[in-house]
Order: C-alpha cells, then sequence, then structure tokens
C-alpha cells in the first residue's frame, strides 16, 4: 500500500508528496532540549514551536 501526503502552502501548490521519498534527520531544540526528527531547510520543534534547532545526525 502507497502513502501519499498533501501538504498547504500559502505561496502556491506543492502536490503531492510521497512520505517515503522524504529524508528525515534527527534535531535538538536550544530552546527546550527535546530531540525531534525533522525535514526541510527549517525545521521547527514540535513541542515548543522553535526554530532554534540544531542537527544532531
Amino acid at each position: 500500500m502507497e502513502v501519499r501526503s498533501s501538504m498547504c502552502s500559502s505561496g502556491g501548490m506543492m502536490g503531492d508528496i510521497e512520505l517515503n521519498e522524504l529524508k528525515f534527520k534527527r534535531y535538538q531544540c536550544k530552546e527546550c532540549d527535546s530531540k525531534f526528527k525533522g525535514a526541510g531547510k527549517t525545521p521547527t520543534c514540535p513541542s515548543c514551536g522553535s526554530e532554534d534547532v540544531e542537527l544532531i545526525e
């Protein structure tokens, strides 16, 4: 079974993204020390919403 997801964007149409094509990296939030997996150029901490994160892997 193939899983597909669509993303909303205010800047235009993003199209469908296949989740298995995304490359997730591990980050740690500098504000709340939460560790999480993220993707994209500006990952955001899911716990506190901060963009002040560092790549740990």
